[in-house]
């Protein structure tokens, strides 16, 4: 691609748009293609290296071909005028971010899964599964994924839109910043239902809310929101939610009653009170993922679920009802609970 090409093409991108990039060089490519990489990092001057998973604490150095691809993918990645975009480069899938540095300019780029996962292979177990998929909720409610960093909340999040839209069929929503699994489009189900899936990626956090405002006029049954980062956002979630649309959202945090009591607050500081919060939870999932490759395969494993099931559960009058306060430590027990009954195998148990 010629200069002229490249400074073109980098005023006619928007953000995150996808760059299509035709490379000359095949053996550098397929080079690069082949590096088992989740973070791939472009150093200032002409070195880079990459982790195989987010966790990796090793420094895997590229040379040869791979450092060749890796420094063209670099001009290639200069002609973008954002410091956050997303690329397909040797086949590819990725998103890319500039991190300015003492040194000079750094660019990392995580590898985008190409697809939703298969939901019942991410080793949540058929209970949760079925609670999940449960028909009740058809009639709305915010399905909630927590965790920390690199917990796979994505992962789940994408895969479960995808498998609800399969059992139950109709119009799904994304909204993303950015978007970091491609899903768009239809999905049959065994009983002959079709779901279709839009995706849609925003530039800032301030768009979420009046995002999910726009995609309430476009008849959803599921919206799904990229991760919840603002007290506006989190309102319009919820409203959402109790409005008959599954709303399926990530939260970033570490401890989950933390975490709900956060999210609480923040719904109250956008103007709404603990009633809204109670009747829109459905489920709240806490969770810690690990990645390794095995034969050239990347491998998600759940290492740690603590599901918070309220639509359909046992108790739910009595979860909501502490849902309404500030301080909910007296569900700890709750989750317990479900933990047990997570691990039992005795079917006659229910959330």
């Amino acid at each position: 691609m010629a200069h002229d090409e490249i400074h073109d093409a980098a005023h006619t991108a928007t953000d995150f748009d996808v760059a299509q990039i035709d490379c000359a060089s095949t053996s550098e490519t397929e080079a690069f293609a082949s590096l088992p990489f989740s973070d791939l990092y472009l150093e200032p001057g002409e070195r880079a290296w990459f982790k195989t998973y987010s966790g990796d604490s090793e420094r895997h150095e590229l040379s040869g071909a791979a450092l060749w691809a890796a420094r063209n993918l670099r001009a290639r990645a200069q002609a973008f005028k954002k410091e956050e975009f997303r690329i397909q480069y040797a086949g590819v899938p990725m998103r890319g971010a500039l991190v300015n540095t003492t040194r000079g300019p750094l660019y990392v780029f995580r590898r985008h899964q190409v697809g939703a996962l298969e939901f019942g292979s991410l080793g949540y177990g058929r209970r949760l599964e079925a609670a999940l998929l449960a028909r009740e909720l058809c009639s709305g409610g915010l399905v909630l994924l927590t965790g920390g960093t690199s917990s796979g909340k994505t992962v789940g999040a994408t895969s479960f839109c995808v498998e609800f839209l399969k059992r139950y069929g109709g119009c799904g929503y994304t909204i993303e910043n950015p978007v970091e699994v491609d899903i768009e489009g239809e999905y049959e189900g065994e009983d002959g239902v079709t779901g279709t899936l839009y995706q849609t990626e925003v530039d800032s956090d301030e768009q979420f809310a009046p995002e999910i405002r726009r995609r309430l006029r476009g008849a959803p049954n599921v919206l799904m929101i990229g991760e919840l980062r603002t007290a506006d956002a989190v309102a319009q979630a919820f409203l959402a939610a109790t409005s008959g649309v599954l709303v399926i959202a990530t939260y970033h945090t570490d401890d989950q009653m933390k975490g709900l009591q956060r999210l609480s607050s923040m719904l109250r500081d956008a103007g709404y009170d603990a009633g809204l919060f109670a009747s829109g939870l459905a489920a709240v999932v806490h969770q810690r993922l690990k990645v390794r490759w095995q034969d050239d395969v990347l491998i998600h494993e759940l290492e740690e679920v603590s599901p918070l099931v309220i639509k359909g559960a046992e108790d739910e009058r009595g979860i909501r009802s502490q849902l309404h306060g500030t301080d909910f430590r007296q569900m700890i027990s709750e989750i317990e609970r479900q933990q047990r009954v997570l691990h039992n195998p005795d079917p006659s148990l229910s959330f």
